[in-house]
């Protein structure tokens, strides 16, 4: 609409439709505008269209009053002829679609400006969250195979910060296996005896854990048969098994909850450095989750060397055994 009044504009006044600049435009063109100025005028000359509108319709709405109050009055209500009262609903029927008509140009017009958002976008909105969703996919698999990578280098950091300590710590154990074996009279050849020791000694309070419960569950049953008619023991024996499965519950929601104390909140975990917030992983959290397969490549490797002097030892201790006993026969 815009566009063709623009048009009629030029062809009443000027009679033509384009107007061409001529060549030497360097007095016609201002100087150049700072785009804050250039905002400032937009918005200024926006605005001051926005209060004549406002004040137009607040006009046309203080003559709708005055007119309603006429209306209302008691000197008002007099007949009125068909001809007058169909010119007065025309009136307020054109009215209102001229405010209907005035609001949604009112409207297309801010849409233009870029005061309003569009409705009419959703295609370019779920072409954008498409995009972002793709984007977030191909960040975390970036992120995923980075921190894959990042493992392999953790786990290098971890042999040379901990590996050392670790090792002599684990040494001095099976040196203190080996000392006690030797001294019992026994010539230990390898460290299985150590590695089923550990073995036991880890899995020694879940299997007493686990007899205990059978006991009590056998026990339970022979008290079961024996008293069958108790209905009230029955439901006593529901109401235990409840309060330990509750027991249990708590037991699995307190150490989750002792897990998170201890990982995520943490404060120290917290930067003040912007550039660290957007780290792929925490590499504390992934030293944690590789450094017990690391602990078990340095346990293998400190047995594989002690396996390998005892081996040595008693080669030596078998072969001064042997001397020994030639003495003896070579004396007879």
């Amino acid at each position: 609409q815009r566009d063709r009044l623009v048009c009629g504009y030029m062809r009443l006044k000027h009679n033509t439709d384009n107007f061409y600049l001529d060549e030497d435009i360097d007095g016609i063109i201002p100087d150049k505008m700072s785009l804050d100025k250039a905002i400032d005028i937009i918005q200024r000359n926006e605005r001051g269209r926005q209060g004549v509108e406002r004040m137009k319709t607040m006009r046309e709405l203080r003559e709708r009053e005055k007119q309603g109050r006429m209306y209302d009055s008691k000197e008002a209500e007099v007949d009125i002829e068909p001809d007058v009262a169909a010119t007065h609903l025309q009136r307020v029927f054109k009215g209102f679609q001229a405010r209907v008509a005035a609001h949604v140009e009112r409207h297309n017009e801010l849409t233009f400006v870029g005061m309003r958002p569009r409705k009419d976008n959703v295609e370019l909105l779920e072409y954008d969250k498409d995009i972002a969703y793709h984007k977030r996919k191909q960040e975390q698999l970036e992120n995923k195979i980075g921190y894959e990578k990042a493992k392999e280098d953790l786990k290098q950091v971890i042999v040379d910060e901990e590996g050392p300590e670790y090792k002599n710590e684990e040494r001095e154990k099976r040196t203190l296996y080996i000392t006690d074996q030797i001294a019992q009279g026994k010539r230990p050849e390898n460290l299985d005896g150590y590695n089923a020791k550990v073995d036991e000694d880890g899995e020694g309070e879940t299997k007493k854990e686990e007899k205990g419960g059978k006991k009590e569950e056998k026990g339970g049953k022979g008290k079961d048969k024996d008293k069958k008619g108790g209905k009230g023991k029955d439901e006593d024996a529901k109401a235990m098994s409840k309060a330990d499965e509750g027991a249990v519950t708590k037991a699995l929601m307190a150490k989750e909850y002792s897990d998170y104390v201890r990982v995520w909140e943490n404060p120290d975990r917290a930067s003040n450095n912007p550039d660290d917030n957007e780290q792929p992983y925490d590499p504390e959290l992934a030293k944690e989750e590789i450094r017990g397969d690391v602990y078990k490549e340095l346990e293998e490797q400190v047995n594989q060397l002690l396996t390998m002097n005892l081996v040595k030892i008693n080669l030596l201790l078998s072969q001064a055994d042997g001397k020994g006993k030639k003495g003896k026969k070579d004396k007879k």
